[in-house]
């Protein structure tokens, strides 16, 4: 019991004015009972406010951001058809074409298989496309000359221009020259 008496002396003596300064995981200043870490509500609310508001303006923009991306995979994908429709007339020694249903929002390919005027689908590659495919409102406004032919020298007969629309107003001009290339010029909204 001495020794006990004796051993809290000691501790109460170490625990004097040098230890009333560092605080050791206890509350300071603002109560017994309140924690120092954490948010709170009113803090949490006005983040989530913030947050809204900054969504309320990115998600316009992004949608945007999406149909025109749509809007451009779509005349990259009718400009490299009509290059590989190029690529196939010179190679096969045959003429390719390519028909645009302004209506159906869709274009045909295909080919002279007999030599003799006898069209058939391309072999090995898809025979109609589908704007839609692009995502929702991709469509065809207009188009100067259907079909297209494309001899078997890669010239254009007759060449033209395609123009293609989205939701936004956005729009895609695909011009084919006489030598067989396309060009698109984009007008975005």
């Amino acid at each position: 019991m001495v020794v006990m008496r004796h051993l809290r002396r000691f501790t109460l003596q170490i625990r004097g004015p040098a230890w009333q300064g560092v605080p050791r995981g206890l509350p300071t200043g603002r109560g017994s009972g309140r924690r120092t870490a954490g948010f709170s509500m009113v803090e949490l609310l006005i983040t989530l406010v913030l947050l809204g508001i900054v969504g309320a303006i990115a998600v316009p923009s992004f949608r945007g951001w999406v149909d025109n991306t749509n809007l451009k995979a779509a005349a990259r994908t009718l400009s490299s058809d009509i290059a590989y429709m190029r690529e196939a007339a010179m190679s096969s020694g045959r003429s390719h074409t390519i028909a645009y249903n302004v209506g159906a929002n869709t274009y045909t390919l295909r080919w002279d298989s007999d030599g003799a005027g006898t069209y058939a689908d391309v072999p090995n590659y898809p025979a109609m496309r589908l704007m839609s495919d692009h995502g929702g409102g991709i469509q065809i406004a207009s188009v100067s000359q259907t079909p297209i032919t494309i001899r078997s020298g890669g010239a254009i007969n007759p060449f033209g221009t395609v123009v293609i629309t989205n939701n936004r107003g956005s729009t895609a001009t695909i011009s084919t020259l006489i030598t067989g290339r396309s060009h698109v010029i984009y007008s975005m909204q």
